[in-house]
């Protein structure tokens, strides 16, 4: 505790409850690992053995959760209420949300203290360029943006029948080691869809978690919020800074119509997000820009000599 008898950031977090992960896949392993620091049990489900053991290895209690089988998340035992974190991405074979309907009436014999849903700025659907916040109405306009704006109903639903408060952190496209442009611009497999002259919107993955971390300190309102580092960018700029980096050419203009459905979707938001409301509430991202946010993720991951990269956004 401060001399002053406040309590700081850093004594919030060593104060923090139990930790639930449902789905404990890239996002959420960030989300777990900053609670952990605490010293706060952290529990993180995931569906492969493989992800279990590299759970279990990054030091988190690891459990096993499918729709399928949920013997194992059913089973859990907590001393206290536990807040949890839901990243169960609504799946495209999945149009009723079985994995997370599933997953949430596994925790009936749990004390959920808060829950936070890491959802996605696609529930905004087309946007033409607007600037969006979180007073902008959702207007999905493609099956992905359908499921996610059903997911955040289902699991408000569930929030108001177990007096759980819900927040809704809707992320743009995440940033990180192994989830930038890199790999494709270097392998010539990255396309400009009508030459990437639209607004696009980043996140980086460490800041995802504290943005997690700064709503449950916030006691849990059960808002919605829009996370992001601020600064929207043209696509065709970020990929430029990124190709002057590598020592690349620029990669070929392609038209929308030559993608699939799904990747012509990321492309279509064309939306600058206005993150005002998180960060007014005196939240604040340490990675801005996305020159920086390649730096660091590339520094990661020449650290570990693992450039294998598998980012879907651009």
């Amino acid at each position: 505790m401060s001399g002053s008898g406040e309590l700081t950031a850093a004594d919030l977090l060593a104060q923090a409850p139990p930790l639930l992960v449902l789905g404990c896949g890239y996002s959420g392993a960030y989300v777990a690992a900053l609670r952990r620091e605490s010293g706060a049990r952290v529990v993180g489900t995931a569906r492969s053995s493989t992800r279990l053991n590299e759970l279990r290895d990054g030091g988190l209690e690891a459990c096993s959760f499918d729709e399928s089988d949920c013997g194992a998340l059913s089973a859990l035992r907590f001393d206290t209420a536990v807040d949890v974190v839901v990243s169960l991405p609504p799946a495209r074979s999945e149009p009723h949300h079985g994995a997370l309907r599933v997953a949430l009436d596994s925790l009936s014999d749990i004390s959920v203290r808060h829950a936070v849903y890491l959802s996605s700025t696609s529930v905004y659907g087309h946007s033409m360029g607007a600037t969006v916040d979180e007073t902008t109405a959702i207007s999905p306009a493609d099956p992905r943006g359908e499921r996610r704006v059903a997911a955040e109903a289902l699991i408000r639903e569930w929030g108001a029948a177990r007096r759980v408060s819900v927040d809704i952190l809707r992320l743009p496209g995440i940033c990180g080691p192994h989830r930038t442009p890199r790999a494709r611009l270097q392998s010539g497999r990255y396309v400009l869809p009508e030459g990437g002259r639209v607004w696009s919107n980043r996140i980086y993955v460490s800041d995802i978690a504290t943005a997690t971390e700064h709503l449950f300190r916030r006691g849990g309102t059960g808002e919605d919020w829009i996370a992001t580092d601020g600064r929207p960018f043209i696509v065709r700029d970020h990929i430029k800074t990124c190709c002057e980096l590598l020592g690349l050419p620029m990669p070929p203009d392609v038209p929308l119509a030559s993608l699939d459905p799904y990747r012509r979707a990321f492309w279509q938001g064309n939306r600058r997000l206005d993150p005002s409301r998180l960060r007014d509430s005196g939240w604040e991202p340490a990675v801005v820009g996305c020159r920086a946010m390649m730096t660091d993720a590339w520094a990661a991951e020449n650290a570990t000599g693992d450039v294998d990269n598998r980012g879907r956004h651009s």
